[in-house]
């Protein structure tokens, strides 16, 4: 059985176009199917746990949308479940695909979940909160301005606006910059592993990455492997405001451009612990889940297996 969980809204709408075209084809195959269409932010998580309690070895579930929509049903599937992930990509960054290298293409995607054999195992991250809860993530998450792009992405009509025009990802230039202008600078330490402490001052984010990739492109962990039981941390406390600036922008497009800037540290571990003088945005896979000063970030070692 695969059941497909469905974001008709992603791409600013255009997914509902491509999603009744796959759908002719999901048809026509024959295999079992039930489709799950998400109506609200945090839909995908409640339709992944219900749908989990009736699994059984050898079903699929299948992921039509954006890295949000993803990011939500990868938090409602239960691990030991082991179920079988199918994903296919509709999303304005798509930075999963990207970092995983599996086909954008929706149409290849979906033969592939529909009769493609392979499966291969990808590491998860997971963010500890200070009230007992946790969140998974794909992806990446992080503290500070990346986390605060994301959640002035959600709460503007500046996206919505530009993807009407359909030029959305200028939204992430636009909000960056205004972030950039704004955001602050603060002290805090990253504990490694439990052993090894990493202190910065005039912190302007911590980028805690699973893939190469977020933010629509931009590799800033560079070192990033999915399937290697490690966590790539990019720390970037770059004092002056203009060399941030200068470090990232192009930093999309040249090769490991931001780790030449004084205040850019790359690290992997297991574990790191995020302390920090002042509470700070954080978000998973995009999705803002709050303002915490002291969180725990930790690899899940091959809890993702997915049609390839």
């Amino acid at each position: 059985m695969i059941y497909f969980i469905v974001n008709t809204t992603s791409r600013s709408g255009k997914g509902a176009k491509v999603w009744n075209e796959l759908l002719g084809i999901i048809r026509e195959s024959g295999e079992p199917f039930e489709i799950f269409e998400t109506q609200y932010g945090g839909h995908s998580t409640e339709l992944a746990k219900d749908i989990c309690e009736k699994t059984t070895p050898g079903d699929t579930i299948a992921v039509f949308g954006g890295d949000g929509t993803l990011n939500g049903v990868i938090n409602g599937i239960d691990p030991e479940k082991r179920v079988t992930l199918g994903f296919i990509p509709f999303g304005s960054g798509n930075d999963f695909a990207r970092g995983t290298g599996i086909v954008k293409d929706p149409f290849k995607a979906l033969d592939i979940i529909l009769h493609g054999k392979d499966t291969k195992s990808f590491d998860l991250g997971e963010v500890a909160l200070p009230d007992g809860t946790s969140r998974r993530f794909c992806i990446s998450s992080g503290a500070g301005y990346d986390a605060a792009v994301c959640d002035e992405l959600d709460k503007s009509h500046v996206k919505k606006i530009l993807n009407r025009l359909h030029i959305g990802k200028l939204a992430y230039f636009v909000i960056g910059l205004s972030q950039w202008l704004k955001h602050p600078k603060i002290s805090g330490s990253l504990l490694l592993d439990g052993k090894d402490t990493v202190s910065f001052n005039r912190l302007s984010f911590v980028s805690v990455q699973n893939l190469k990739y977020e933010g629509g492109g931009y590799p800033f962990a560079p070192q990033a492997d999915p399937t290697d039981g490690l966590l790539s941390l990019c720390v970037v406390a770059i004092r002056s405001r203009l060399k941030f600036f200068c470090a990232l922008l192009p930093s999309k497009s040249i090769k490991n451009w931001h780790t030449r800037f004084k205040g850019t540290k790359l690290v992997n571990c297991r574990q790191a612990t995020l302390k920090l003088e002042k509470k700070l945005t954080v978000h998973t896979d995009g999705e803002v889940i709050g303002q915490y000063d002291d969180i725990t970030f930790r690899v899940l070692p091959s809890a993702m297996l997915l049609k390839v």
